[in-house]
């Protein structure tokens, strides 16, 4: 047998299979079910990532899919989202690249100015954040893809922008 506990797909959640439409074996009875997330965001946040924690747990919440297991992980994503907008300030503020002149000396024993173009480690900063936010939003179902695959039924009496969970359809 090759692999081990953790090779393979990781489980969806309960409540994302029931959305997909699948129903019966594949679920877990036994799947803890955290409370609503009831407490504020963290006080590490600031600036930028404050906003985007009030603007993405408001709605997380109408959505039903904050519960206080998430809150660390959605501060992680805030706080991804803010330092990837500031190394995207920098970047498109000062060039992803800049130039380094260098003095060598050639064969001769000469002076020779050797002038090159580097990346700046800022805009490599910036597709790393960019990445990881991207890897967690995903769980959040903040991306197109991550939610494309969910059918819910709104219902007439249900507001927009509110999930009634017992109509997942299937």
């Amino acid at each position: 047998m090759s692999g081990n506990a953790n090779s393979g797909r990781r489980p969806n959640p309960s409540k994302l299979k029931l959305l997909t439409g699948k129903r019966g074996r594949g679920l877990n009875a036994r799947e803890p079910q955290p409370a609503p997330l009831a407490s504020g965001r963290p006080d590490y946040l600031d600036g930028a990532a404050r906003a985007k924690w009030d603007e993405l747990a408001a709605m997380l919440g109408r959505l039903g899919l904050l519960t206080e297991a998430d809150r660390d992980a959605l501060a992680t994503l805030c706080d991804l989202w803010a330092r990837q907008r500031a190394m995207r300030d920098f970047v498109v503020a000062q060039g992803a690249t800049y130039e380094v002149t260098t003095t060598q000396i050639d064969t001769q024993g000469m002076p020779v100015d050797r002038t090159r173009w580097m990346r700046r480690p800022e805009a490599d900063l910036e597709l790393k954040y960019a990445a990881a936010w991207e890897r967690l939003a995903r769980s959040f179902g903040l991306l197109p893809d991550s939610r494309g695959r969910l059918r819910v039924d709104l219902g007439t009496n249900t507001k927009r922008g509110s999930l009634d969970w017992s109509k997942a359809s299937g």
